[in-house]
C-alpha cells in the first residue's frame, strides 16, 4: 500500500538554481522526479495516480484537478439536481 499527499494552497522550501525558495503551488502538487502523485478526477471521472517527471520548467509541479468547463456559477445556473443525479448514476 502507497500512501500519496495532494496537497492544495501550500507553500514548499525547495532549492531552485542553488537557492532555497519559498514555492507555492496553487491548482498544482508537487512532482519532483520519481515521485508518486495523484491527479484526481471529479464527482464521475477517475483518477490518476503518476510517478512525476520532475519537470523542472514547471518547478516539479503538476495539476492536482480535473478542470472545469464552465464556472461553478454558471453551473448552478444551468444544471439542474435532477440532471446531475442523472448523470452520476450513468457514471456508476
Amino acid at each position: 500500500m502507497a500512501i500519496v499527499e495532494n496537497h492544495n494552497f501550500f507553500a514548499f522550501k525547495e532549492m531552485y538554481k542553488g537557492r532555497e525558495i519559498i514555492v507555492h503551488r496553487k491548482g498544482a502538487t508537487p512532482a519532483a522526479k520519481e515521485v508518486i502523485g495523484i491527479i484526481p478526477g471529479n464527482l464521475s471521472a477517475l483518477g490518476f495516480i503518476v510517478k512525476n517527471k520532475g519537470e523542472k520548467a514547471s518547478l516539479n509541479s503538476a495539476c492536482h484537478g480535473a478542470g472545469r468547463k464552465m464556472s461553478r456559477r454558471k453551473a448552478l445556473a444551468n444544471i439542474t439536481h435532477e440532471a446531475l443525479t442523472k448523470s452520476l448514476k450513468h457514471m456508476g
